[in-house]
């Protein structure tokens, strides 16, 4: 055996020679035949398997040759080797990544939310706009004509309303609703008594408009929007509330002669003339800026104002409840605009649960002061005159 060993290594080695080949499957054969299916094979020498792997020659030394054992991953749900427990082996699974699983519907979903809310903007301006627009075409009077009434009565001032409204609550004692024929002899009068440096009123006509107007759309409008104006008379022996017909007049007073602090104080007079001043004090009914007016008289004032087109038509519109689809608006009733000027206060101070409880008050026992009744009338909400819209170093020093 050894002797048959030399020579099929010494054939091997001759694998690079033409007949090495031949000469190896020969001494092979030879060797099968000579040792038998008894006889223990002789090992294959590791430089032969290798010379077989790199494809020179591949053969087998009897019967078959085993085969590699291939090495797999286990599939899912296999029992772990060795194990008897019967635990299913686990496996890696891929980790999905949703974002840029759906970047595609994301983005458009993205897209579609950005176009939703300028659309939804842009019809609630819109919707905010068409009320303004309403309000402005319903205005008796617009800013330049009130403009005229003050420059055509610069000498009309302070003094002469105080007395002409002073004689008419002397008058009226009760604060009654007046005859506007009634009402225009008090104001003659008064002026040809001298009060103040006025003699008469000019460009009146602009006032009679106002007053007329604000018995159409005013509070306690008696008359309907489809009346004329003048109403072939009827307008005329309209009767009107004393406050909202001092309230017009206020429109004459002259830049020059009256500021917005002293057209406000004056208004404050009224209101403690007409609905009834209260001390803050001891509850006497006194008057001055000491003094207090209840709440329902500055309500009543903002909507004589609002009525004879002295509040901006911005400060006008307020949001409704209804947001969805689309935001939508309507024209603010006197008691919004105090109300809402209340609770910016509130929560300026820091008091939202005040701001809350302003909302809930009695407006028949509610007492404010002049500051308070001031700081109402130039807010935003209100901006009586335009004040909110002009510098504060330019306020109270004849603007507006």
């Amino acid at each position: 055996l050894q002797e048959q060993t030399d020579i099929w290594a010494s054939a091997y080695r001759t694998d690079m020679h033409p007949i090495g080949s031949a000469a190896l499957v020969r001494a092979l054969r030879s060797v099968s035949r000579s040792v038998g299916p008894t006889t223990r094979r002789a090992p294959v020498p590791s430089s032969c398997r290798a010379a077989s792997n790199r494809g020179v020659v591949r053969f087998s030394t009897g019967g078959a040759a085993p085969k590699p054992a291939a090495a797999s991953a286990p599939k899912p749900g296999a029992v772990a080797a060795g194990g008897g427990s019967g635990e299913v082996a686990k496996t890696d699974t891929p980790i999905t990544d949703v974002f840029f699983d759906n970047a595609g519907k994301i983005f458009i979903g993205f897209i579609v939310s950005i176009i939703a809310m300028v659309v939804r903007s842009t019809k609630g301006g819109t919707n905010k706009n068409s009320v303004r627009d309403e309000i402005e075409n319903s205005s008796a009077l617009d800013p330049f004509e009130i403009d005229d009434l003050r420059s055509a009565n610069p000498t009309f001032d302070c003094a002469s309303f105080l007395h002409i409204a002073r004689v008419a609550a002397a008058t009226f004692p009760h604060g009654d609703d007046v005859a506007y024929t009634d009402f225009v002899g008090v104001v003659l009068a008064a002026l040809g008594q001298g009060g103040g440096a006025a003699a008469a009123l000019r460009n009146g006509h602009l006032l009679d408009r106002a007053v007329f107007a604000a018995g159409i759309v005013g509070p306690g409008a008696k008359r309907a929007p489809t009346d004329d104006l003048f109403g072939g008379g009827d307008a005329t022996v309209e009767k009107y509330p004393l406050l909202l017909l001092l309230a017009a007049l206020s429109m004459a007073l002259g830049s020059a002669t009256a500021s917005p602090d002293e057209r406000i104080a004056m208004l404050f007079e009224c209101c403690q003339t007409i609905g009834g001043s209260i001390s803050l004090d001891d509850g006497g009914s006194r008057q001055g800026e000491e003094n207090g007016v209840t709440l329902a008289s500055t309500i009543d004032i903002v909507g004589h104002l609002q009525s004879t087109c002295q509040l901006p038509s911005e400060t006008q519109v307020v949001a409704t409840d209804t947001k969805y689809p689309i935001q939508t608006h309507r024209v603010a009733s006197p008691e919004d605009l105090v109300r809402a000027a209340r609770k910016l206060f509130a929560e300026n101070r820091g008091k939202e649960e005040t701001g809350e409880a302003a909302e809930e008050e009695d407006t028949g026992s509610t007492v404010l002061d002049f500051k308070e009744f001031a700081a109402i009338l130039k807010s935003k909400h209100v901006c009586v005159w335009g004040e909110c819209y002009l510098p504060k170093r330019k306020r109270g020093n004849g603007s507006g």
